[in-house]
């Protein structure tokens, strides 16, 4: 059972998006390097992080059974219900912003909400209906070097917005290479990813761009 609520915080994205979080909160100390509230931090983003992702599975259950990479998630095998997930999710988002409230700043409190709000709301919802929600995506996923940069820094300046337009541009790269090699299974779950709206080559080009 453990093991199922630990799966539904998709541990790669979460602990990815916490080495990002780290590396920026280390840039934005700039040589007052503070441990306790970097593990404030951590500690506070990666229950933000948790619960976005929990609430991202409640809405993918139906889809995540039609793909061979999600069909085994625990919501798809009915090994947690929908209510306790939901609750699990609800418990991990007051205690993450708890921890962000108190121990931080409201810039990188401010960061962590925008970034959780565009992710479960307007990415999670919006990529079943257009394949511009990937871009919606990647500014969420560019929000956790904001929140450490700006929780050790206590500010928002140029350091920081250009590690978040670094983060931005590559999950760009990233989410089109995803869509071009689950191509299948994105048809399958009629979600409508950029190759299968634009097209293979016109997807091609957009990765060179953003790479370059």
């Amino acid at each position: 059972m453990l093991k199922s609520y630990y799966l539904l915080l998709k541990p790669g994205i979460l602990f990815g998006n916490l080495i990002t979080m780290s590396a920026a909160f280390v840039l934005g100390s700039q040589g007052l390097f503070d441990p306790y509230l970097l593990l404030a931090s951590l500690l506070g983003l990666l229950c933000v992080i948790g619960s976005a992702c929990v609430f991202n599975n409640c809405i993918d259950r139906r889809s995540d059974a039609k793909m061979e990479r999600t069909k085994n998630r625990p919501l798809v095998r009915g090994k947690i219900s929908l209510q306790s997930a939901l609750f699990f999710g609800a418990m991990l988002t007051l205690f993450g912003f708890w921890v962000l409230a108190y121990y931080t700043n409201w810039i990188a409190f401010s960061s962590a909400l925008i970034g959780w709000l565009i992710y479960v709301i307007f990415y999670s919802l919006g990529k079943y209906r257009s394949a511009l929600a990937v871009w919606v995506g990647a500014v969420a996923g560019a929000t956790p070097p904001l929140v450490g940069y700006c929780a050790a820094s206590d500010c928002l300046d140029g350091g920081a917005l250009l590690l978040f337009l670094l983060l931005l541009f590559w999950q760009m790269a990233h989410f089109f290479s995803i869509a071009i090699f689950r191509l299948d299974e994105y048809k399958a779950a009629d979600i409508p990813v950029f190759p299968l709206e634009k097209g293979m080559q016109a997807t091609k080009v957009h990765m060179l761009i953003y790479i370059g």
